[in-house]
């Protein structure tokens, strides 16, 4: 992260974290999220960043699946572009951009980005 994207790092005081009031061991995320005026924080985890300070915020707390389809919604090309990137890249075996897409919904909520992504790449 430091290497590819040096303007995301960023630090929070200690005690910004003790007052999240998420699940203790995704504090800091949550607190960085803040910090860093993030629009969203993207896991799997939802339950885990519950949260009544992150409402407040306006920080939303997505899947990686919501995050493809708001992407799908506003510039599908995007989409298609780093799955062919992704299958021009996969050399051992090869994958075509439409088996790539498949292999990207296998993840357990990306399975109708993917869908969406297959017509895309096809």
């Amino acid at each position: 992260m430091r290497e590819h994207f040096p303007e995301a790092m960023t630090t929070v005081a200690q005690t910004e974290i003790d007052r999240m009031d998420n699940h203790p061991k995704d504090r800091y995320v949550a607190a960085v999220g803040i910090a860093g005026s993030a629009d969203a924080i993207v896991t799997i985890s939802l339950k885990d960043f519950a949260s009544q300070i992150l409402d407040e915020a306006d920080v939303a707390v997505i899947t990686p699946g919501q995050l493809a389809e708001q992407v799908l919604d506003e510039a599908p090309e995007s989409i298609g572009y780093a799955v062919r990137r992704m299958s021009s890249r996969w050399t051992n075996p090869p994958r075509s951009p439409p088996e790539v897409a498949g292999l990207l919904a296998g993840h357990p909520t990306m399975a109708a980005a993917m869908g969406r992504t297959r017509a895309l790449v096809t």
